[in-house]
């Protein structure tokens, strides 16, 4: 309520200062009283200005690129190629085991088996550059899988707690795989990648 106060009084202002160009000299002097001695365009500037910091930022934008898997690095990473650029993509929204630890390298394959030299599409928020590793993103086969599901599916991967905290559906994927000991959830108590790179 706050803010929506503060964004009615600024734009009160703006439509002052708009109307005592052609107002009278007592309108003139009561908008002064309010803005400041600024001229009229100085305070069309601060309005834009401060309405800006209130609105915050704008919405990220979604990005998508569409090439071919090139490498699979480790179960939750790979390599895409377009248009002569490589981009290193880690999965998004989940966990996959390390290349030296129980199941990392069973899940290494099992992407590779679904992706390498396939096409797929990217679809991640911000710039992806070249040379970069840790650029998240949901990748999808021109199969329609979509890899992050189907590591979940097959149990060769974690549900990432804190980048998708409120995602039912990978919570019911990675459940479902424990249920029915799917891949690592063979074992009793399997140690996550987030421990393993403590050097639990």
């Amino acid at each position: 309520m706050a803010m929506m106060h503060r964004i009615r009084r600024i734009r009160d202002i703006f439509l002052s200062v708009k109307e005592s160009r052609s107002g009278s000299k007592s309108n003139r002097q009561y908008i002064r009283g309010v803005v400041g001695s600024r001229p009229p365009f100085l305070s069309h500037v601060l309005v834009f200005v401060v309405l800006i910091a209130f609105n915050g930022p704008g919405p990220s934008v979604a990005v998508e690129l569409e090439g071919v898997v090139v490498a699979v690095p480790e179960g939750d990473a790979l390599e895409v190629l377009q248009d002569g650029t490589v981009f290193s993509i880690r999965l998004q929204d989940v966990d996959a085991p390390e290349i030296g630890q129980p199941y990392g390298k069973e899940a290494q394959v099992f992407v590779e088996s679904l992706a390498l030299g396939k096409r797929a599409k990217v679809s991640t928020v911000g710039p992806l550059r070249a040379g970069i590793s840790h650029q998240k993103g949901t990748v999808t086969l021109a199969s329609g899988f979509n890899l992050s599901h189907e590591l979940l599916k097959a149990g060769l991967a974690w549900w990432d707690r804190q980048a998708a905290a409120g995602n039912d559906s990978l919570w019911k994927l990675e459940r479902e795989a424990r249920t029915e000991h799917r891949g690592l959830w063979e074992d009793e108590d399997p140690i996550p990648p987030w421990e393993w790179r403590k050097g639990f």
